[in-house]
């Protein structure tokens, strides 16, 4: 999800996410893409919304059009368990992959 457009548009969106009782809540990249001190309000949000089996997320090219170390952060803050050049293993049945790039480059 892509925080860059208004702030009651985010909470339209996160209201049908809190209403599905989600047995797992993925974001599959480019969940932040701007200055994240001007999107506070927003990121907060992402606290509320519980899974049963969590909340997964893996890095899109987004998150390193900021500042990377502190996107990664406000990810994991808000709940979020990072996959990254790795697996998960959800049940017997479900497993996750996330491949991230290791280094930081200049866009």
């Amino acid at each position: 999800m892509d925080f860059s457009f208004i702030f009651a548009a985010t909470v339209f969106v996160l209201d049908l996410v809190y209403g599905l009782e989600a047995g797992l809540i993925v974001s599959t990249g480019d969940l932040f893409d701007r200055d994240l001190d001007s999107l506070h309000p927003c990121g907060c949000l992402l606290f509320e919304p519980k899974a049963d089996n969590g909340k997964i997320a893996i890095t899109g090219n987004y998150e390193y059009y900021t500042n990377f170390d502190q996107t990664l952060q406000m990810t994991r803050d808000s709940g979020f368990t990072l996959v990254q050049n790795a697996t998960l293993q959800i049940d017997e049945n479900l497993h996750l992959a996330g491949i991230g790039r290791t280094e930081v480059c200049s866009y």
